[in-house]
């Protein structure tokens, strides 16, 4: 890195930072996080665990909302196959979830203590007590990531209203 040119061109390709309030459903506190792109499934629990009160649950989830449904960051479904059999999802980067845009404000959703079939209802109910939205989101599951905008927020409309929501109750907390 020999020129201001390159010194920044490093700097953009390198240091996506991006932060994110993670909101525990139905009543917990929110967190803000500062991540980067490169940064670990497993560290963003780590952040979690030793900032929020319900971090540390062993049946906790942490999921991504969109219009689109809610995409699990926890996604211990993956099929075991020739190729996944060695992959563990706390070592995956969170660029796979398409998070990688310098600046970017993000809103995660932590279930504590749900099933799979409360999760949708839940999250159904937190949104008609907090947003007005013109249309409804989808409040499927998902764990896999087709369907989830790239670059991730991408202008997604529930990802713009709750992290404004987040933010209010960030200040209030």
């Amino acid at each position: 890195l020999t020129t201001s040119a390159a010194v920044t061109k490093n700097r953009q390709l390198n240091l996506d930072i991006f932060e994110v309030l993670i909101k525990t459903i139905p009543g917990g506190p929110v967190v803000q996080l500062r991540l980067e792109r490169r940064d670990s499934v497993g560290f963003l629990h780590h952040l979690l665990r030793t900032n929020s009160r319900f971090g540390g649950a062993d049946d906790a989830v942490l999921f991504l909302p969109t219009m689109n449904g809610l995409f699990c960051i926890d996604n211990d479904e993956i099929p075991e196959t020739d190729l996944a059999a060695g992959v563990y999802t706390t070592d995956l980067m969170m660029e796979r979830y398409a998070l990688r845009d310098n600046r970017s404000t993000i809103a995660m959703v932590h279930f504590h203590l749900f099933t799979k079939a409360a999760i949708s209802e839940t999250f159904r109910i937190f949104l008609n007590a907090n947003l007005h939205m013109d249309s409804t989101p989808s409040l499927e599951t998902f764990h896999h990531l087709v369907g989830l905008p790239d670059p991730f927020p991408g202008g997604d409309t529930l990802q713009n209203k709750l992290f404004d929501v987040f933010q209010i109750q960030h200040k209030a907390d």
